[in-house]
Formats: C-alpha cells, sequence, structure tokens
C-alpha cells in the first residue's frame, strides 16, 4: 500500500467537496517542506474565476498507519526545520492521515500554523530535531471545513507583520502606550450566526493589537471562549421612568444574560425560546433603591424598553413573579428611601454601601432615623460632649447631642450643620466672645465625616461678630482645612473650595490677624489650586520687603515664591522649637527643595 498517495488522496477529496477550496496536491515529496496548496477563492462554485483567487495556502501531508482513528486529537513530531520553512512564508496547514492496514478507512488531521503559533514554539525549542504538535481533528461537514481555511487565509494575511517582528502582548504594549485597539474576527460561510460569539464558543480565533501606522500584531491565540461580555450604551427605561443609560450582555453558549443595573440579570435561553430574571440586591444604597424601583416597574408593566426596542417579558413565568413577592419587595423599596431621606436631611456627602452593614450600623439607622426623621429622643451613651459620630458602614456622620432625660440617659440628636448651639470662646482676660461650632473641626473630622456642608459653615462663619479670640480660631480652622486636603487621595475638591473662600474672606475682613499670615494663607491655599500672576508674585514679595520680625513670615513667603534657597537660610535661623512647630504647618507641604 502506498500509505503517501492515500493520505494525498484522502486530503484532496475532502478538500474537494468545498465550493470555495482547489487542492493542488502532489505526491512525491517534490517540493522542500512542501507537498503543494490549497486555493482560496471569494465565491462559490464548481469552477473558478482567476479574478475571485483571494490566496494559496502551502500545505504538508504525512501518511502513517494506525488502528486508532476515532481519536479528536493527535501528537506528531514534525521537523524544526520545516517549521523555520513555514515562517518565512508565512504558515502552512499541516496534515496527517491516520488509516487501517488495509487503506480503505482514514481520519484527517490537521494543524494550522500560523507566525504567531510557529514563533512561539520555535523560541522554546533546544537542539531536538523535531516537535510533538497538537492536531485536531478535520471537519466532516463541508462548511466547518471550508471555514477552517477560510479563517487560516484571514489570519495567515493579517500576520504577515508578525513574521520579522518580535512576539509582542496585550500588557507589553499597553505598557508602553502602544495598545490602541484591539481586535477579533473570523470568517465562515455561509453566514450561520446570530452574534459572532456563537461561532467562538466552538472555534479558536486570534486577538490582533492595531499599532500606529497601521500596523497589527497577533497578540493572543484563544482556543475557543466560554463567555463574552460587552457594555451597550442605550437608555433603559419602563413606561417612559428612565433607570439606566447602558446595560450589560453576557454571551454564553446557547444563553443570552442583560445585566440592568448592579442587581438585575435578565437570561434568554435562545434554543428555548424562554426567559428568566435574577435578581438579587447589590451595590450602594442609591444603587439599590434604583434597581429595586426597575425590577418592580419591569415586572408589573412586563415590558422594558431598551434603546427603541420594546423587550416583552411575557416570557418569564407567573411562578417566578410570584415567587418574587412584588408586596414584601415594595415595602423593602419603601424602607430603604427612608433610609436614603435620613441620609439627606443630615447632608452626607457620598452613598452608603450596604454590601456589608453590621447589626450595629442597622441600629445606628433606626436611631438615627427616629431622631432625624421621627423627632424622638433616643437612647445613648452619655460622653459629655456636645459632638459627636454616627459610624454606618463607610459613613461617619457628625452629630449634635443635646441631653434630653438624664436619668433615662436620653438625648435629641441633630444634624452637625443644623446643631442648635450657641458657642463661646473665652479670651485671655476671661471674657467670653461669641464664635461657631464650625471652629471644632480638625483635620481627621474634615477627612472622615461625610456630612460637612461646606457652604452652610461659610455662612455661619460670616454670622459671627469678629473678636481675637474668634480670629484665632478661623485661622485655625482655615489651617485645618488646609492639612485635610493635602491628606486627602484623591485630593478632595470641596475642602480647597471651602479653605480658598474661608482664606480669601479672612484676607479682606479679618481686622486682628497680622496682614502678613492673612495673605500667605490666602496665597498659600492659591497656590494649591493654580500658579501666580505677576500682581500676586509682588505682594507676596511685599512680605518679605517689610522687613517681618519673624523668621517664619520669610520662609513661608519664600516658599510661595519657590525661592527654596532663601527659605533654607531663614529657616535655619529659627529655634529648633520653631522649626518644628513650622513643620507641622500646612505650608511646609508646598515645600520641595
Amino acid at each position: 500500500m502506498d500509505i503517501e498517495k492515500v493520505a494525498v488522496d484522502t486530503v484532496s477529496l475532502a478538500i474537494s467537496k468545498s465550493d470555495y477550496l482547489v487542492p493542488h496536491i502532489n505526491s512525491g515529496d517534490k517540493e522542500p517542506s512542501w507537498d503543494g496548496d490549497i486555493e482560496v477563492y471569494k465565491k462559490a462554485g464548481s469552477t473558478h474565476s482567476k479574478k475571485d483567487l483571494d490566496t494559496k495556502i502551502p500545505i504538508q501531508v504525512k501518511g502513517e498507519v494506525s488502528t486508532r482513528l476515532r481519536k479528536k486529537t493527535i501528537s506528531y513530531p514534525v521537523q524544526i526545520v520545516d517549521m523555520q520553512n513555514y515562517l518565512r512564508i508565512g504558515g502552512t496547514v499541516y496534515f496527517v492521515v491516520y488509516m487501517d492496514s488495509s487503506g480503505e478507512n482514514t481520519q484527517i488531521y490537521y494543524a494550522p500554523m500560523l507566525p504567531f503559533e510557529l514563533k512561539k514554539i520555535l523560541n522554546r525549542y533546544g537542539t531536538q530535531a523535531t516537535r510533538n504538535i497538537q492536531m485536531k481533528m478535520l471537519p466532516k461537514n463541508k462548511e466547518e471545513m471550508t471555514d477552517v481555511f477560510l479563517c487560516f487565509a484571514r489570519d495567515m494575511g493579517k500576520q504577515k507583520a508578525a513574521i520579522a517582528c518580535e512576539p509582542v502582548t496585550m500588557e507589553s504594549l499597553a505598557k508602553d502606550g502602544l495598545l490602541k485597539e484591539v481586535s477579533i474576527g473570523f470568517t465562515t460561510v455561509p453566514r450561520k450566526y446570530e452574534t459572532p460569539f456563537e461561532h467562538l464558543f466552538d472555534h479558536d480565533t486570534y486577538i490582533y493589537a492595531k499599532l500606529p501606522y497601521g500596523i497589527e500584531l497577533p497578540v493572543e491565540h484563544i482556543e475557543k471562549i466560554d463567555v463574552a461580555e460587552t457594555r451597550v450604551r442605550a437608555p433603559v427605561t419602563v413606561n417612559g421612568n428612565f433607570f439606566y443609560l447602558e446595560y450589560g450582555v453576557v454571551y454564553k453558549k446557547g444563553i443570552t444574560e442583560l445585566h440592568f443595573g448592579k442587581s438585575t440579570t435578565l437570561t434568554l435561553e435562545r434554543d428555548k425560546n424562554r426567559q428568566n430574571f435574577h435578581f438579587v440586591l447589590k451595590g450602594t444604597l442609591s444603587e439599590r433603591i434604583r434597581d429595586a424601583e426597575f425590577i418592580i416597574e419591569a415586572l408589573t408593566a412586563r415590558q422594558i424598553e431598551v434603546g427603541s426596542t420594546i423587550c416583552s417579558l411575557k416570557g418569564i413565568s407567573s411562578c417566578d413573579i410570584e415567587r418574587f413577592n412584588l408586596l414584601q419587595r415594595k415595602e423593602h423599596l419603601e424602607w430603604l428611601k427612608t433610609v436614603k431621606e435620613m441620609l439627606d436631611a443630615l447632608r452626607v456627602k457620598g452613598d452608603l454601601d450596604c454590601s456589608n452593614l453590621t447589626k450595629a450600623d442597622e441600629q445606628n439607622i433606626l436611631s438615627l432615623k427616629f431622631a432625624i426623621l421621627d423627632k424622638k429622643a433616643v437612647s445613648l451613651k452619655d460622653t459629655g460632649e456636645l459632638f459627636g459620630v454616627y459610624t454606618i458602614a463607610n459613613l461617619k456622620i457628625l452629630v449634635c447631642t443635646l441631653k434630653r432625660d438624664d436619668e433615662k440617659k436620653l438625648f435629641n440628636v441633630y444634624g452637625f450643620n443644623d446643631a442648635p448651639v450657641s458657642l463661646r470662646a473665652t479670651g485671655e482676660n476671661g471674657e467670653e466672645y461669641p464664635s461657631s461650632f464650625y471652629v471644632i473641626l480638625t483635620k481627621d473630622s474634615i477627612l472622615e465625616c461625610c456630612n460637612i456642608d461646606y457652604d452652610a459653615m461659610l455662612t455661619h462663619i460670616k454670622s459671627i461678630p469678629f473678636s481675637e479670640k474668634y480670629s484665632g480660631q478661623l485661622v485655625q480652622l482655615l489651617l485645618q482645612l488646609l492639612c485635610a486636603y493635602d491628606e486627602s487621595n484623591p485630593p478632595r475638591k470641596d475642602i480647597l473650595d471651602a479653605a480658598f473662600k474661608l482664606s480669601e474672606w479672612l484676607k479682606i475682613n479679618d481686622p486682628y490677624s497680622g496682614k502678613e499670615i492673612l495673605v500667605l494663607n490666602y496665597y498659600q491655599t492659591v497656590k494649591r489650586m493654580r500658579p501666580f500672576d505677576t500682581s500676586e508674585v509682588q505682594e507676596i514679595l511685599s512680605v518679605t520687603e517689610n522687613h517681618p520680625a519673624r523668621e517664619d513670615i520669610y520662609v513661608g513667603a519664600y516658599i510661595l515664591l519657590e525661592n527654596y534657597a532663601a527659605a533654607k537660610i531663614h529657616y535655619d535661623m529659627m529655634p529648633s522649637e520653631t522649626q518644628e512647630t513650622f513643620r507641622s504647618f500646612p505650608i511646609f507641604h508646598l515645600w520641595k527643595p
């Protein structure tokens, strides 16, 4: 039996069944490393025009007698020198035909050898002459078999640039700033898939990176995918009520999942034409409110609108909707809205993370709800302090507590910004002066507490008449704001805006703090926002020209002007105790020698 001829004839007969492929295979190894090629045409037909020729795929055919003709994959040794030749010309399809001893029964296996895989193999070999290559069973279905070669022809053309290039990865390209776009694709005939992902669940493909100057390089070879996910930007509404600007789509074999918000998954089983939904509240308080409103309205209306498309939910069984318990869900939604109303009343900025609420968090929610919304006194531990902090998950809420019943330890609780108290500061002579409760704020409370209303703070501060004591308190508050801003990560613009407005007002209106202090505090705030203009530089220089008696004034001015050498001279002239104090000031944060 002529094993080689049987192998060549078997492959030639299989390829000849395709309407797009024409085999030209020789027996007798007349070419080094190859046995012929397969012509790939753009149009189907029993005969083909020259103008429709797309490309030629070089091939190599081997035959082997075997009793194991039903194996889905085999491992076969391929010579290294052959693979080097395959790389030089841009790729080759390698065939191995298993046949029984009579040659009557055969099985074709193949390995598509493209530059991306060839370079990976060749980069790993040592001194051996051959390398075992995994080969797959060639599909017997004519269309599936045709797709193998159409995809190979496509990838062969796209990987020409990879022949002479070093292998690259998406990670390396992204690190170097060269990864602008990636693409994934395949060629199939006829078009039999609703989505491209359905083909990729059972077939391999390559990911290509688009580089500058129109160059594309392969960066990944995927045997098959299990799941594909994308985001679709389209408004999601129910009965005209808007809920989401976009939604997620997850493709699995035979299944499409639509993800709305953090909590809702609508599953469409394509083969069975069946729908079901999965709803588990997730995310922050605001996200949960939106998700709950969405699912309640959607199941009540039995449809949603995605962009201009109406998606009916009548495929969801009535049993599933009954198990969902709309009435109970509506009651829980009202509770979530009550919690949101309470946090809004406290002027909380940021959203409540509901993912891991403890019993203590839930108790604090109930306590604040009774105090703020129901205006009821609540039982608290007497700390002797006028102000305290409620902690609820990720939120720290500053409040004012006023004792109502000493015996029962009942307190009225107010939001910090609505504290019904009038503070007074005691001067050096024992005389009392009106003050603002906002002066109690420290760097830590500014950073940690989420309900400080800076507009209300500035309004309240401006309503108190100036005194020397009050002036000093406001300067310290400004420094605390700046220290908090410098430590915030990411930078808190709301804190810096409040510091700027306070420093600007103090610079104009404070009659007690020294002019040099007010000027330096104002401009150290400005410096955190933008560069100085010429007039501002001149005003800072005027501070140094007035020969202040304090070296720290010189140091502060020169830091702002970025004259760090001069700042160092005056810093060294200060006593060590003064240096230590100066290092605690926020202006020292701007010193970058």
